[in-house]
């Protein structure tokens, strides 16, 4: 794991199948009019809007939001820009951050229809590009990454670098908690001077090392709760790459992998903290979308959404990008019918509910063959 794979992946075109049960229903967003791709990345706290980014009809790749009927939307790019990215959104999915290319140069940006418009958000002195990562529940607070160094924008004060570990040549600010007072990321060099570790800024208390998973050396943070209190990521083991699940005052706990799987690795996690999406690697299958809760244990949510009563016929559900606050909705990518596609999975049981828990033995249910 020498090597963090932070782009978001997923091809969406339109389609929409609902659930047999009427409650969890799995839509599929369309590209842009006249685009042929379209990649999920983030989804609103609220559930209901998404971001993304996918090829336009001039062929460059266009910063996407859609709406929960799937209707896409293509953002607006810098002044002299061709391409533009959005990897994260706010609560109720008003405000989208990401990058586009410029007459400058790459630039983070935050976009805010009807508020602002399009901003650049600059770079840090002395770098040269730079890109947002995530927002925290108002849209006013945004990190990312300015050449190698982790940023934190705030309206009003602008962009302020925050710190590295001590040693560290590189940093990345890729998560915010919904409060905004609670960056995570990472922290670290190349190998010859030190390992990568999943780090947490806080106003209080500055930058904190989240550690490591016994017996490994590297670790990534990408998702903080709504107050910052449970990070979520990926870090190495002696078994593989692990998601990772980091309580404050508790500290870093592997979440397993998916039946036969031999990896995994986290992308969100829900407000309380209770729930966890991401993916897991089964050797000579593939990747599958995972789910992890207390209750369930991590999940094959090719195994798990078929007994909400979704029909998963075609479908192979291959990456889960990110979770709602209160856990009911889940963004991702998948295969269907050896097409790529994007999904959106609406109407799922919050985590420890009684319909969750009556299906607690699904965690012994191996993947669909």
């Amino acid at each position: 794991m020498k090597k963090w794979n932070l782009a978001v992946a997923g091809l969406c075109v339109i389609a929409c199948v609902s659930a047999a049960s009427g409650q969890a229903t799995l839509t599929v967003l369309q590209p842009v009019p006249g685009g042929s791709t379209a990649f999920a990345s983030a989804i609103s706290g609220d559930g209901l809007t998404y971001a993304g980014f996918g090829s336009g009809s001039d062929g460059f790749t266009r910063a996407i939001r859609w709406n929960t009927d799937g209707t896409a939307t293509a953002l607006p790019r810098l002044t002299g820009g061709q391409t533009n990215w959005s990897f994260g959104i706010n609560g109720d999915g008003s405000v989208v951050v990401g990058r586009s290319d410029s007459s400058n140069g790459w630039r983070a940006f935050r976009f805010a229809p009807g508020a602002g418009g399009l901003q650049n958000l600059g770079t840090l002195p002395g770098t040269q590009t730079s890109e947002a990562r995530a927002a925290d529940a108002s849209g006013s607070v945004v990190v990312g990454q300015s050449g190698l160094r982790a940023f934190r924008w705030e309206a009003g004060s602008g962009m302020q670098e925050l710190a590295g570990l001590s040693g560290a040549q590189r940093t990345a600010a890729l998560g915010i908690s919904a409060d905004g007072a609670v960056a995570v990321g990472v922290s670290g060099g190349p190998p010859s001077v030190m390992s990568d570790r999943a780090v947490r800024w806080t106003q209080a208390g500055g930058i904190e090392d989240l550690g490591v998973l016994s017996g490994g050396t590297e670790s990534l943070a990408v998702g903080a709760n709504a107050d910052g209190s449970v990070v979520v990521g990926t870090a190495d083991s002696p078994g593989g790459d692990r998601a990772f699940r980091w309580v404050d005052g508790i500290g870093m706990q592997s979440l397993g992998v998916i039946s036969g799987a031999a990896s995994s690795s986290a992308a969100a996690v829900s407000a309380d903290g209770s729930a966890v999406v991401g993916q897991s690697s089964v050797p000579g299958v593939g990747v599958r979308a995972m789910l992890w809760t207390s209750d369930l244990g991590m999940v094959d949510l090719n195994d798990y959404l078929p007994t909400l009563g979704i029909d998963l016929t075609g479908w192979t559900l291959t990456g889960a990008r990110g979770i709602s606050a209160d856990g009911t909705a889940i963004i991702g990518q998948g295969l269907f019918n050896g097409s790529q596609r994007g999904w959106v999975v609406t109407g799922i049981p919050s985590p420890g509910t009684a319909a969750l828990l009556a299906l607690g033995g699904l965690a012994g249910v191996r993947r669909r063959r």
